[in-house]
């Protein structure tokens, strides 16, 4: 994996062309947190559960992988 140093905007760019075809778009849903049985006040909620994985690390480690960084 880079080394923080190594990060910068043409590694990004370059790792979302990468893992772009993989991630599905998550949707956003209203809710009120009195829904929760607190104050009352409005929230944003991303689902990003509905990702293929349900998981950022899996596809962080897949892109690590095809990098050849790291042994993961």
């Amino acid at each position: 994996m880079a080394a923080p140093s190594d990060i910068n905007r043409e590694r990004i760019a370059a790792t979302e062309a990468v893992i772009r075809p993989r991630i599905r778009r998550t949707p956003l849903v209203g809710a009120d947190l009195a829904e929760f049985g607190l104050p009352a006040a409005p929230v944003t909620l991303k689902l990003e559960m509905l990702q293929h994985s349900g998981s950022f690390k899996a596809r962080l480690l897949r892109c690590a992988r095809n990098d050849g960084g790291g042994s993961a």
